[in-house]
């Protein structure tokens, strides 16, 4: 059963292009050829349709009143290969474009950015797009609550940016994925599956994860700056603290 879990949500990961992986990579796999789009001279790199990037924003307003009341989404651009230190680029810019759509979307020195809302976009399928080159630059999703501190990870939290991810990759996953994860989870949300395993990127690289709740603690399993989270477990209640100790070479932003 792991072993099915493992190759399904692998295989809707890497059909969703540009996303952070769902459980530690152990392969390295190519990318379908995505059309190139030129506007103004600038070579731009198609990251994501927008009405996908629009079926995880649902998929958080949908759970938020249970999992975050207070959570806010944003979306985060990351090197592709910040793992092993690669900062965020300074030149990048984010654009949204479609026939009749050319937008520049703001994004900040972390890499955030937020989806402007469905109003302003006219219904021509428009693609957001960088001007990185094709597979350097990942996106995800990033869900935060007041009140929780640098170098910890509210559970409900993670759990929203899990719904919103698979969501964003499920409207793109192959036909044998979906119902591969279908059937894993009886119908219901890849990320209530018990024993698949969610990875999340840490800001820093890592010494060690726990997860912490009243006087209940565990170890995470992590590697280098990603963990996986039990965002399946609903032994572990949403306001759960996921806590990281960094490397003695770093220290928390």
């Amino acid at each position: 059963m792991k072993t099915l879990i493992a190759f399904a949500v692998a295989a809707a990961s890497h059909a969703a292009e540009g996303t952070l992986p769902v459980a530690p990579p152990t392969s390295t796999q190519r990318s379908d050829e995505v059309q190139v789009v030129n506007v103004a001279g600038v070579r731009a790199e198609p990251l994501k349709r927008y009405r996908s990037m629009l079926a995880g924003v649902r998929a958080f307003d949908k759970l938020k009143p249970v999992l975050g009341p207070e959570a806010a989404l944003s979306f985060q651009l990351v090197p592709a290969n910040a793992d092993e230190g690669a900062p965020f680029p300074t030149d990048i810019r984010l654009s949204l474009l479609g026939e009749k759509t050319s937008l520049q979307i703001p994004v900040t020195t972390d890499g955030l950015f937020s989806l402007p809302v469905p109003q302003e976009v006219n219904e021509d399928d428009p693609e957001l797009t960088t001007n990185q080159k094709k597979g350097s630059v990942l996106w995800r999703a990033d869900v935060r609550s007041p009140g929780v501190s640098a170098g910890v990870r509210r559970l409900g939290d993670l759990r929203l940016e899990c719904a919103a991810n698979t969501e964003i990759i499920k409207t793109e996953a192959p036909w044998a994925a979906r119902m591969a994860l279908g059937l894993i989870s009886l119908g219901g949300d890849w990320c209530s599956i018990t024993s698949g395993k969610y990875s999340f990127p840490a800001p820093k690289r890592l010494k060690a994860v726990y997860i912490t709740s009243g006087e209940r603690r565990a170890e995470l399993e992590h590697w280098g700056t990603g963990y996986n989270a039990p965002v399946g477990d609903t032994a572990w209640p949403n306001n759960a603290l996921v806590e990281f100790s960094f490397s003695p070479a770093t220290t928390p932003p």
